[in-house]
């Protein structure tokens, strides 16, 4: 996994550990669109709760700095 371009996440225990779509957009600084794109394709690990995507903190930090 490539590390990528993240918003200013510096302290990620500041943030829910359960995130929502829109969180993760602002994370990783593009649309909610794409996140749900992301997610529905099995690229951004996730969980669907009804019609809803969830994500969790430590797993998205992961995927984000690619450790």
């Amino acid at each position: 996994m490539k590390k990528r371009n993240v918003g200013l996440v510096t302290d990620w225990t500041r943030l829910p550990v359960t995130l929502t779509t829109s969180e993760v957009a602002n994370i990783l600084r593009v649309s909610d669109r794409t996140v749900q794109l992301l997610a529905d394709k099995g690229e951004l690990p996730a969980v669907r709760v009804g019609k809803r995507w969830r994500f969790t903190r430590e797993v998205i930090r992961k995927w984000v700095t690619g450790s």
